[in-house]
């Protein structure tokens, strides 16, 4: 549906023509006047029409993006779109499945190897999990040990601090890598099996 066709009115109608037919349907299906539950949508609709066909300027670029053409019963829209737009567009989407499809034999290979590097990484994060948990112990143990001997200095208890910060980000980091390569793994498969 056009805006002309919203007006109830034809494509070379008169401004005032268009100002009475705006005037008629909005008395008709004001929100206000009109208790139909699509009132609304229609008002704003013809709303939109007035606008746009009241002014001249909007008026043209209307009938530019919309060649309509005229015949005694209706209106027809026929696409300003040349012949040749639309064999480009063809090949265009074309090429985007073809390159969608080599996308998928290139990716295809690399799901057995993402596989195993998330075997491997979980190995590795529980390796240096109980690395990092075992440098945890021998902190303390040297906290206690110094606290016990009297030895305990400011520098030694802020290296200690420093240190089990460093080990706590690097467990929690490390944690990362095998859940970022399932993931991975996961969304290649679905856009290789899904699409």
């Amino acid at each position: 549906m056009n805006y002309y066709e919203i007006l109830g009115i034809s494509n070379n109608a008169t401004i005032d023509e268009i100002k009475t037919a705006y005037r008629t349907l909005s008395k008709k299906y004001h929100p206000d006047v009109n208790d139909a539950t699509n009132a609304s949508a229609f008002f704003r609709l013809i709303q939109e029409a007035y606008e746009t066909l009241s002014k001249e300027d909007l008026r043209s670029a209307y009938d530019k993006s919309t060649q309509y053409v005229h015949s005694e019963t209706n209106y027809s829209y026929e696409p300003t779109a040349t012949e040749a737009e639309q064999t480009c567009y063809r090949n265009s989407k074309t090429e985007s499945k073809i390159a969608v499809v080599i996308l998928k034999v290139i990716l295809t290979p690399l799901l057995p190897v993402l596989a195993f590097l998330s075997h491997c990484a979980i190995l590795l994060s529980g390796i240096i999990i109980t690395v990092c948990r075992i440098l945890y112990g021998i902190l303390v143990l040297g906290l206690i040990a110094s606290l016990l001997l009297g030895e305990l200095t400011f520098s030694f208890f802020i290296q200690c601090l420093i240190m089990a910060f460093i080990l706590f980000c690097l467990q929690n980091i490390i944690l990362i890598l095998p859940a970022g390569l399932s993931g991975l793994s996961e969304r290649i498969k679905d856009f290789i099996f899904l699409k």
